[in-house]
């Protein structure tokens, strides 16, 4: 195991040298804008819990997982039997979904590029 800031992590994984799952992408994303852990666990008591209902679907030959707040969540099918809730809150993330690229989840914004 190896201890260090958040930021690391992430900077680890965007260069391709360690493997996270999205939900630790995007955690460490909000643990790494506190500078001490006392910030952390500030603002962490002040957060309402609300559950996130990603959807994965293929995509240009990848996998992708969009979450509620991307602008195509809605048109990406669900398989048949899943629930997928629809009342999700609005999220100012810039993240909206994660995308597998050679064996590493990317985030990205979902939005078009210039």
């Amino acid at each position: 195991f190896h201890w260090a800031e958040p930021r690391w992590f992430l900077e680890q994984q965007a260069a391709g040298k360690i493997k996270l799952p999205p939900p630790t992408i995007w955690h460490l994303g909000d643990l790494a804008k506190h500078d001490t852990v006392e910030s952390a666990l500030a603002w962490a008591r002040t957060r309402t819990l609300i559950p996130v209902r990603p959807k994965l679907s293929p995509w240009q030959d990848k996998l992708m997982i969009v979450l509620p707040w991307d602008p195509d969540y809605d048109h990406v099918p669900v398989a048949e039997g899943e629930a997928i809730a629809t009342d999700h809150p609005v999220v100012t993330q810039p993240i909206s979904r994660f995308i597998l690229e050679e064996g590493l989840w990317r985030a990205d914004s979902g939005l078009p590029r210039e």
